[in-house]
């Protein structure tokens, strides 16, 4: 069992922990496969999407070479291929790239999420985000209101760097000048945030919205949402 008052600081995902477009990107690239004739539920598509995640996690620890592109064409592809889906890979790109562009979504807080990071603040918690992104999760944070609580937001475009890659935990890390030990790594992506923060040596809390496989049948603390979060720290 994780020690949580012994921590100084705690990391967040970004997308889908802490806010979430509506549609969510997962479920964006769902609804540009359907458009494309595909005909999937949203079952097994988070089963598919859930596993390519992880895919890319292992594949990384045998390489030990992970960016942002590699990790985009690793997951169209294997994406694809856990759904059956037999299409030129580029060609998938391509025009999920383009029906994404077209998509309209907005952007909001998962419930909870201000009050969370608010009280954790005002506990002495030193937060930060560490997101794999655009480039622009900064300004995202300052949108949906919360960059206010950010001491740190790491973003993988602009540091060349993703999770799964411990270095983008350590390189958080070194820049808040705390020791791996005393740090928690909160997301929602079983590859990416649980076993990427694992590797680096940091416990982690998984969100697991959707009952998500433990692949690897590690002990690890879930939670369903940031109510069931807040309860763990003992906030509400």
């Amino acid at each position: 069992m994780i020690d949580i008052k012994s921590k100084k600081a705690v990391f967040f995902d970004f997308g889908d922990t802490l806010a979430s477009t509506v549609p969510s990107y997962p479920d964006r690239i769902r609804l540009a496969l359907i458009e494309m004739g595909i005909n999937i539920t949203e079952k097994q598509y988070f089963s598919a999407f859930q596993c390519a995640d992880y895919t890319i996690y292992k594949e990384y620890i045998q390489e030990q070479n992970i960016s942002s592109s590699i990790y985009q064409n690793k997951l169209f592809s294997i994406l694809l291929y856990e759904l059956g889906i037999k299409i030129d890979i580029k060609e998938a790109r391509t025009q999920i790239k383009q029906k994404l562009a077209k998509s309209i979504f907005t952007r909001q807080l998962l419930p909870g999420a201000k009050e969370l990071l608010k009280d954790l603040s005002a506990s002495g918690y030193r937060l930060s985000v560490i997101s794999n992104n655009d480039g622009k999760t900064a300004e995202k944070c300052e949108e949906v209101g919360i960059a206010g609580y950010l001491e740190l937001i790491i973003d993988s475009t602009n540091v060349k760097k993703i999770k799964p890659d411990k270095d983008i935990f350590l390189l958080a890390s070194g820049r808040l000048g705390i020791d791996t030990k005393d740090i928690l790594h909160i997301g929602d992506l079983y590859g990416a945030d649980v076993m990427g923060a694992t590797n680096a040596g940091i416990d982690v809390i998984w969100i697991n919205h959707k009952e998500g496989v433990n692949y690897e049948g590690i002990d690890i603390t879930e939670v369903k949402d940031l109510f069931e979060l807040s309860k763990l720290f003992q906030l509400s």
